[in-house]
């Protein structure tokens, strides 16, 4: 085949990113609200148990989520198509989107049926998303071959994912909302509230596939599936290096965006379509993008990989502090305070809305202390991967992006699944104990919620120092010789 100069099209790169921005709606609709909405809404009357096994469905998903992209990756890697050897995969965003919006209509009421359907449309929603978003995201080294153009295209997608990430918190209630005029305050507005981000993904999807050409040139590969995922692992600084911060990122990310909204209903009292539950979540991605511009200059200064490595370990610690959400003592508010107590001994709180005012302060503050290192760990993590890639490519001579992201896939999605479960297990084994039997305005002490949400921060907390250790024998630290033996 002859080689042909090529041409990418005007604004590609732009074009690219913004397939970015609808996903990241999906997916964080789908991260913050899926297991609060079945347990809060779907199932009318949920046990503990039952919050174990909706986590294992969401957990089973997301785990296949990660072993389907190996497949792909290597199909990917192998096809030429007119259309190239990623955009085909992206004829597949109708059914992408459908899932999506069908996960939230579920029609029965049996508590079976009702798992079943979960894991039909929440696990075709993971299928799709790998079949989609592997292949687009190993795009960008053919379409930007030079540095300073993957530099660009990458920040254009860095800055629709925070916006996507920040609607996907805010806009689920907001829509909601709008919906409950004609629809009343049912969850037949989960429904509806879905459909226009499906379709500005769908739109989003469609501006990539039209507006950016892939290039031809690029040599096909010819390794086989297995043989190139085992010699991913083999490159030290890939794993246990790396892996062991970002699998332990997505295991805690998946445990504290899961149970923020949970949070603010069962700690704070709001009702599930309050746009305060939204804006709790959405305050931990406002604080990373606050410190976004600190890390630039840190990194500067200091080596990106040693500011990766302490930001994932200050995230680590700073989880802790979600422990003390309404629970911070020795501060004694102005407004009063009472109570009753219901008949299975629990407290129905009456506050004034200062009392809450102060609460939801104190919560805000809590989590955007907590968020403030992700802010690095977005900035820094995909840079320190690129360096990864670059390695391996020294080691054996081939570029491999796409099993490389299936390789980070597999072990991604199955740290996110199992912070689903362990979050379903915490709220099995401690949903209905409490800390205090008590609740005093002297000491400030708010105790009407399952004690295992409160555990989340601590658990999350450990796991991420855990992984934080293990990268400080990153190979190619600042400071350390650059070898793999």
């Amino acid at each position: 085949m002859a080689v042909t100069e090529y041409r990418p099209k005007r604004f590609q790169g732009f074009s690219w990113a913004f397939g970015n921005f609808g996903s990241a709606i999906m997916s964080n609709v789908l991260n913050v609200f899926i297991i609060a909405f079945y347990l809060k809404e779907v199932l009318v009357t949920p046990s503990n148990f039952d919050a174990l096994f909706v986590t294992m469905v969401t957990f089973s998903a997301k785990l296949s989520e990660g072993l389907i992209n190996v497949p792909v990756a290597r199909f990917s890697d192998n096809i030429r198509t007119r259309f190239g050897r990623r955009r085909p995969f992206f004829l597949l965003t109708p059914v992408w989107v459908v899932f999506f919006v069908l996960t939230f209509a579920c029609p029965f009421e049996d508590t079976l049926l009702i798992l079943i359907w979960l894991l039909i449309t929440y696990g075709g929603f993971r299928w799709t998303n790998a079949a989609v978003v592997n292949p687009y995201l190993a795009l960008l080294p053919e379409i930007a071959p030079e540095e300073h153009q993957r530099t660009t295209y990458n920040s254009y997608r860095t800055l629709f994912v925070l916006l996507g990430t920040i609607l996907g918190i805010l806009s689920f209630p907001i829509l909601r909302d709008i919906f409950a005029g004609p629809f009343g305050d049912t969850k037949i507005t989960a429904f509806y509230a879905t459909v226009p981000v499906a379709i500005l993904t769908f739109i989003g999807m469609a501006i990539v596939f039209f507006g950016v050409k892939e290039n031809p040139n690029v040599t096909v590969a010819h390794f086989g599936m297995i043989e190139s995922f085992k010699e991913t692992f083999k490159n030290k600084s890939f794993f246990p290096s790396y892996l062991a911060t970002v699998s332990t990122l997505m295991l805690a990310e998946s445990m504290l965006l899961a149970s923020l909204p949970m949070i603010a209903q069962d700690y704070i009292g709001l009702s599930p379509d309050d746009l305060m539950v939204s804006l709790i979540s959405g305050i931990f991605v406002v604080s990373a993008i606050l410190s976004i511009p600190f890390i630039s200059i840190l990194s500067k200064r200091f080596g990106k990989a040693k500011v990766y490595y302490y930001c994932c370990l200050s995230f680590g610690v700073f989880a802790w502090l979600l422990l003390l959400v309404g629970q911070i003592p020795f501060i004694t508010p102005e407004n009063t305070v009472s109570f009753t107590v219901n008949a299975d001994d629990t407290l129905q709180v009456v506050t004034s809305a200062g009392w809450k005012n102060f609460i939801l302060f104190q919560t805000f503050l809590t989590i955007m202390i907590v968020g403030l290192p992700v802010g690095g760990v977005m900035v820094l993590g995909y840079s320190v991967f690129s360096d990864v890639i670059d390695f391996d490519e020294k080691l054996t001579g081939q570029r491999r992006e796409s099993m490389y992201f299936a390789a980070q896939g597999v072990v991604d999605w199955f740290f996110a699944a199992a912070g689903d479960l362990i979050l379903g297990i915490l709220l099995t084994l401690f949903g209905r104990e409490y800390f205090s039997a008590t609740f005093t305005t002297e000491s400030g002490l708010l105790n009407t919620g399952p004690a295992g949400l409160l555990l989340v921060g601590p658990v999350a907390g450990v796991v991420l120092i855990l992984g934080a250790l293990v990268f400080r024998k990153y190979p190619l630290m600042e400071g350390k010789e650059h070898n793999n033996a």
